[in-house]
C-alpha cells in the first residue's frame, strides 16, 4: 500500500512558487498545495477500502490516475475541491460552459496537487515531537523540539550484526 502511494505521489523536482508560472497550469503553488494535502490524505483513505485496488493492476499511468480520481469523487464530491482549485489552477482547467469540464480535468488536477505537497513537504525542516508522561495515568506532555532534527549518517564500519543462531568469535 504504502509502495504504490509512493509511486502515485513520485515528484519530478518541481518548483513550488506562488504565482503564475510561464506556460503553467498551476496559478498558486500554495493553494494546489493545501489542495494536494487534501487529496492526499482523501487519496489514502479511498485506496484502503476493500477491493479498492482491484481492478488498478492492468492500468497505465493515465489509466490509473483516471482510475483513482473516479475513487475520491466516489467517496467525495467535486464541489468540496472546487474552491481550491479555482484558486490553485488556472482557468482552462476548470471554467467552462461544459459542466463536465471539472470532472474531466480533476485527474491532472489530482497528480499536480499532489506534487506540489510533496514538493512542499520537502522543503520543511524535519519535526521531532517528543511526548513524556504527564501527571495523569493516561496522560502525556507532547511538544515539538524547538530546533530542527538533522538526520546523522550511521557508519557502516565496525562489526557487522551476528546472527542468533551463530557462535561469536574473536
Amino acid at each position: 500500500m504504502l509502495g504504490l502511494l509512493t509511486v502515485l505521489v513520485h515528484s519530478t523536482s518541481a518548483c513550488a512558487q506562488s504565482g503564475p508560472t510561464h506556460g503553467s497550469l498551476i496559478k498558486d503553488a500554495r493553494w494546489a498545495a493545501v489542495l494536494g494535502a487534501m487529496l492526499f490524505r482523501d487519496t489514502s483513505r479511498a485506496l484502503v477500502a476493500p477491493g479498492a485496488l482491484d481492478g488498478a493492476a492492468q492500468l497505465d499511468a493515465s489509466g490509473l490516475d483516471q482510475y483513482i480520481a473516479s475513487l475520491i469523487l466516489a467517496r467525495r464530491p467535486i464541489e468540496q475541491y472546487q474552491g481550491l482549485i479555482e484558486k490553485a489552477f488556472d482557468e482552462t482547467l476548470w471554467k467552462s460552459a461544459d459542466p463536465e469540464r471539472l470532472r474531466r480535468s480533476f485527474p491532472v488536477i489530482w497528480r499536480l496537487s499532489l506534487w506540489m505537497y510533496q514538493a512542499a513537504e520537502q522543503r520543511q525542516a524535519p519535526r521531532l515531537r517528543v511526548c513524556l508522561p504527564g501527571n495523569e495515568v493516561d496522560a502525556f506532555d507532547c511538544h515539538d523540539e524547538s530546533e530542527p532534527v538533522v538526520p546523522l549518517p550511521i557508519p557502516s564500519q565496525g562489526p557487522q550484526p551476528v546472527w542468533q543462531e551463530q557462535p561469536i568469535t574473536g
